[in-house]
């Protein structure tokens, strides 16, 4: 309230009658006292005002309590008597502290406190006692609102009701506060009096705000309450395997990197995403709440890319960062031999970083390494060996000056393998047929030797030595033609002077009675990946000499052999093809009963010999790449060739004489089936088969097969059934006499269904047949047919099933296969009609997605 316009009308009267000295002095009075009156309201305003700042500032600091809020930031005001406090959600406050005294005798401040009730909640307080609204106490912390439904469709919880915040006035000289937000006021005390004593600066509320801890802010009340807000720290993504980000980093193509990280700071519930660019792949494997490791795997094919990493708290404050990727290319050879007089070498590299090289073994050092060039040698020094072992020193790359790096260290190393000082030789020992021949062993020495045999005279086997380059000889063996019993001798490797023999060659020649010729030899390549054995696939009733061809003495197996207990022989660890004769009898020789990973030291059948066998298949040997004719008629006495070779993957080609003599023959079913590269037939395979009865999937599935010999079945005159024979292959043309000596076929049922690549069908192809009974999915998905021979079947009369024969042949244009009889043509379709002539036979979907045809609609009226 104004009170100078209360005294303002007296004033004015005053000066209406005049002014006299004896009034003058009290007029001055009165000015003095409405001064002070006037100075005393104004005062009050401003305490009203700091009061109503600072309950609402405890109302916003119970709230931030309540809804877990954060101090951002504490300001301290110009003057000295409070501070500005910034919050994560909440509105930004400014507090008071100390308190006013009394002003006047009997105006008095209203007192406004809080207090915690025995149910925990925080109620508001007048002058000690609670604050009540219509009887009832006054709540300042809100309410928490109602939980909501589950399930994604579920209803929203109630909302929670907000405390309420007192508000003080003065009017008319009296303090009101009102618990409505203004709508109704209730009256308290009078707001002036007589002077009071002046009080310190501030109000009733806030006594100190303390900051000295690094996580909350204490507000202590003038009643010495406190209340405690944790004080935001911003979010940080810090990476603690590497010591920075936002750069280029070496990865390798296919490479898995695990990347440690801590996020530090944020308010609560931190999530931690990724995402990439390129064919990169990033997963987040969190260890802790705030710990974790991102996973990023390199594509196989090196692409370049970055990945982003957002790690984000409750409130959504985040911190992002990206890392991004080049590929580290290292290009030297893996093993580099070096003889054991060592000295110096130099590696030729080509590198896009700067690089060091370490390498354990002292025997190697680092002479020079260029590595601020992308192309160079790194020289290294090799001390001379002098023990009787192979050393190998594995030398390793990695980035200059960031050897301990473990985000950026480079793994990619390179062998040194330096030959010992003992006398070496690539074979031990070999077999040679009674008609004699010659044999070669290469040998590698440092040192000075001679050769000699035992028995010293020998009128049957000469030798010549030959230096080819420095340290590696050959010993070429020479043996005449043997007439009588077996016959052996060593070829014995000394020094000089004789006294220390180095190595021993055993020479081994067969007698007639034991001819090489009735040994079946396969050659294998022992290597690490089949842990330097083989296993052969000979089972049942054995009793077999088997040189192994590493220069062992021969094995004798006599047993009755399973596949849980095969023959098998470990190998030196030397990576090297040898060759394994077999002589003797076996009953059964079937790479079925072994599996894959046994076969695949197998290269090569170089003799099939004769073991007697009345089972032989190879199926499934997917590293055979090449096999003999039967120069030994191992098969004539077999009545099954089914599966022999199936799935030889890389069977490359098929010998003429395979399978000369075989005339008891009766089924090549899959025999060559899944040889996905054999690309020709031999014309005269079967020419010994006259017997055969079913060429069933015979060539199925032999992607590279272009072409089909002329007379391949002109000998088979008793084969009946070619079931997909040639299906799935790369055909473009049928020769036109295929079948014609099979008068007997009855069944083509998919003999070339899937040939994608067959361009036309000859129109006599079938005439030789006519005791045909199917032609079920015959040509079915040959794509590339766009006619059809209109006579094709003409000599086909006893069929009874077209279904499907030309199925997805979508290009076929033009009328349908028909026989003219009586000058009237009769096509699939219609030879119902003529009972005395055709069979009726079935012909569902014959033509199924074909729609060129000009007989369409009659072909599918019936």
């Amino acid at each position: 309230m104004n009170y100078k316009k209360i005294f303002l009308p007296l004033f004015a009267a005053i000066a209406l009658t005049g002014c006299t000295d004896a009034f003058q002095g009290e007029i001055d009075e009165l000015h003095v006292e409405v001064d002070e009156l006037s100075g005393r309201i104004e005062k009050l305003e401003q305490l009203c005002s700091r009061l109503n700042d600072n309950i609402v500032s405890i109302q916003t600091i119970i709230d931030a309590i309540q809804d877990k809020d954060y101090v951002t930031g504490v300001k301290p005001l110009d003057d000295g008597t409070g501070y500005t406090i910034s919050f994560t959600k909440s509105e930004t406050i400014t507090i008071h502290h100390g308190r006013d005294g009394s002003i006047g005798a009997d105006g008095k401040t209203p007192d406004i406190g809080l207090k915690q009730d025995s149910d925990g909640n925080w109620y508001w307080t007048l002058d000690g006692n609670w604050l009540l609204r219509d009887g009832k106490k006054v709540r300042a912390n809100g309410e928490k609102g109602e939980k909501g439904e589950p399930g994604s469709m579920g209803v929203d919880g109630a909302q929670g009701k907000p405390g309420i915040t007192p508000q003080l006035k003065i009017d008319e000289g009296w303090w009101f506060v009102s618990v409505d937000n203004g709508t109704s006021w209730t009256k308290l005390g009078k707001a002036t009096g007589e002077d009071g004593a002046k009080g310190e600066d501030g109000d009733a509320f806030f006594r100190s705000v303390d900051t000295s801890s690094e996580d909350y802010v204490v507000f202590e009340l003038t009643d010495g309450k406190t209340f405690r807000v944790p004080v935001y720290k911003p979010v940080e993504l810090v990476f603690t395997s590497m010591e920075s980000v936002g750069t280029e980093l070496g990865l390798g193509a296919g490479e898995t990197l695990p990347v440690e990280f801590e996020v530090k700071g944020g308010t609560s519930d931190i999530v931690v995403t990724i995402t990439t660019s390129g064919s990169f792949k990033a997963y987040v494997d969190m260890i802790s709440a705030t710990r974790g490791v991102v996973k990023i795997t390199c594509p196989s094919i090196y692409d370049n890319g970055v990945i982003t990493i957002l790690a984000t708290d409750a409130d959504n404050h985040y911190d992002l960062k990206v890392l991004s990727f080049y590929e580290r290319k290292f290009s030297v050879g893996d093993v580099f031999n070096v003889g054991p007089a060592g000295g110096t070498i130099k590696i030729p590299y080509t590198a896009n970083f700067e690089f060091e090289v370490d390498v354990k073994d002292d025997w190697v050092r680092v002479v020079k390494t260029k590595a601020d060039s992308y192309e160079g040698n790194v020289e290294l020094f090799v001390e001379p060996n002098d023990s009787e072992k192979t050393r190998t020193a594995m030398l390793t790359v990695y980035p200059k000056d960031n050897k301990a790096d473990l985000l950026n260290s480079y793994t990619t190393s390179f062998e040194i393998i330096q030959a010992s000082a003992v006398f070496s030789m690539d074979k031990t020992g070999f077999t040679v047929p009674s008609e004699g021949g010659r044999q070669s062993v290469g040998i590698e020495s440092t040192r000075d030797f001679m050769v000699k045999t035992d028995p010293a005279e020998i009128d049957w086997l000469s030798f010549t030595l030959t230096e080819k380059e420095d340290y590696k000889y050959t010993l070429s063996v020479e043996l005449t033609k043997n007439e009588g019993e077996e016959r052996s001798a060593e070829i014995i490797l000394c020094s000089p002077d004789g006294d220390e023999e180095y190595g021993i060659v055993a020479v081994r020649q067969l007698s007639p009675a034991t001819d090489v010729k009735k040994e079946m030899v396969l050659r294998g390549s022992m290597t690490n990946l089949n842990g330097y054995k083989a296993i052969l696939p000979i089972f049942g009733e054995v009793d077999l000499f088997i040189d192994w061809g590493d220069g062992k003495s021969a094995e004798h197996v006599t047993r009755n052999v399973a596949s849980s207990a095969p023959i098998s022989h470990e190998y030196d660890h030397i990576a090297k093809y040898y060759d394994i004769r077999i002589s003797g009898s076996a009953s059964r020789i079937d790479t079925y009963l072994l599996k894959a990973n046994d076969l695949n030291y197998l290269r090569q059948v170089i003799q099939w010999g004769n073991l007697e066998a009345t089972l032989i298949s190879f199926q499934n040997c997917v590293s055979l790449e090449e096999i003999s004719g039967d120069s030994e008629l191992a098969f004539q006495n077999l009545t099954s060739f089914n599966d022999m070779f199936n799935g030889c993957l890389n069977l490359r080609s098929i010998p003429e004489s395979l399978f000369k003599g075989c005339t008891n023959a009766m089924s090549f079913e899959n025999t060559f089936a899944n040889c996905e590269a054999i690309e020709e037939i031999p014309g005269s395979l079967f020419k010994d088969c006259n017997n055969v009865k079913s060429f069933n999937g015979t060539f199925s599935k032999c992607h590279s097969l272009s072409a089909i010999p002329d007379q391949l079945f002109l000998y088979c005159k008793n084969a009946e059934s070619f079931n997909k024979t040639f299906s799935a292959t790369s055909i473009t043309q049928i020769p036109q006499n295929l079948f014609r000596s099979c008068a007997d076929a009855s069944s083509f049922v998919s003999v070339f269904e899937s040939c994608t690549k067959l361009e036309s069908i000859p129109e006599s192809l079938f005439d030789g047949n006519p005791a045909v009974i199917s032609f079920n999915f015959a040509f079915s998905k040959c794509i590339s047919l766009t006619s059809l021979p209109t006579g094709l079947f003409d000599n086909n009369r006893k069929v009874e099933d077209f279904s499907y024969t030309f199925a997805y042949c979508n290009k076929i244009q033009g009328e349908s296969p028909y026989s003219m009889i009586g000058g009237k043509k009769i096509h699939i379709y219609e030879r119902y009609t003529l009972p005395d002539m055709f069979l009726s036979p079935t012909y569902t979907d014959c033509f199924l997605s074909v729609s060129n045809l000009t007989d369409k609609d009659e072909f599918n009226r019936q």
